[in-house]
């Protein structure tokens, strides 16, 4: 056939993931097999479709003029992920986050050197330590690899990825290790979430360094020490999350003028006892989200920094 455009997404298909179609397809410019219900493994043949191209992409992130797109997310497609994928170098667009995948991440994805967008997040895989050829894509913009079981640490090639404007590392299990403070070069980044992570240690200073960051998210960690002082340069943070952590100290002023800028969330909602992560407040503006949470009295004479 010469089908060059097909779109499945948002139906309630039922069944295994209709391996016919990648077989009388090797044509397909465009896939879109997302928000369905197709249950089975994500057929071999999938390495046919090497001329998966298109235009124009609309997705509730971004808008993306791409060239290659596979979309199959939010379905409950089971077992390996096919190193067959390997075979579409010309991918740029690659999701395939909540089904029910195992195993790891397939090295041959490292052949595809276009690939802006990698969104595996929230299957049955266990990682293990983050796949080095990762950081030798410094064409991705988009990496999602959340409640993927990796352990290890957060290695400090992460600073290559220059081109991320999002980084979601969340819920997996990076015990005891600590936030490398390289994350301070992605300067592109407006959301990078690295919470439910067990990442200990201090938060590195150079993450001020990230002006253009809307949404942080760092809760529900073992960091410790204060918020740094350079954080107030992040002028447009919209969403700061802090809680459940073991911080010490009062909230910097620093970040507490964020308030008048972008600043619409610094506290954990339900205004626990770590509703900011451990630290203290200062004056009751800057901690105006929990107008319960013990305010410290200013010392006479003290100069705030």
């Amino acid at each position: 056939t010469r089908l060059t455009s097909l779109s499945l997404a948002n139906n309630d298909f039922t069944g295994t993931f209709p391996q016919e179609i990648l077989q009388s397809c090797p044509l397909l410019e465009f896939a879109n097999f997302e928000v369905s219900q197709w249950t089975g493994t994500l057929p071999t043949e999938v390495g046919r479709l090497s001329h998966l191209r298109t235009l124009h992409r609309i997705w509730p992130l971004f808008c993306f003029f791409c060239f290659c797109v596979l979309r199959v997310s939010l379905n409950r497609l089971s077992g390996s992920v096919p190193s067959e994928l390997g075979a579409c170098t010309n991918l740029t667009i690659l999701t395939f986050g909540q089904n029910q995948f195992t195993g790891t991440l397939p090295s041959t994805l490292a052949n595809l050197t276009q690939l802006e967008v990698l969104y595996s997040t929230d299957n049955a895989m266990e990682i293990g330590d983050l796949p080095s050829f990762i950081w030798n894509m410094t064409t991705l913009e988009y990496l999602g690899l959340g409640k993927l079981e990796v352990t290890g640490s957060i290695p400090t090639h992460v600073g290559q990825l220059r081109k991320l404007t999002q980084l979601h590392l969340q819920g997996n299990d990076f015990l005891r290790t600590t936030i490398p403070s390289e994350l301070g070069q992605l300067t592109n980044l407006t959301s990078l979430s690295l919470e439910l992570n067990r990442l200990g240690g201090s938060i590195p200073s150079t993450l001020g360094n990230l002006h253009r960051l809307r949404t942080f998210h760092l809760e529900v960690n073992q960091l410790t020490g204060n918020l740094p002082t350079e954080f107030g340069q992040l002028k447009s943070l919209r969403t700061l999350m802090i809680w459940g952590n073991r911080l010490e100290g009062i909230i910097p002023q620093q970040v507490c003028n964020l308030w008048d800028g972008n600043l619409t969330r610094l506290a954990d909602p339900r205004c626990t006892a770590i509703a900011y992560g451990g630290l203290q407040c200062l004056n009751r503006p800057c901690c105006h989200e929990c107008p319960t949470y013990p305010v410290i009295s200013e010392p006479q004479g003290s100069n705030r920094p």
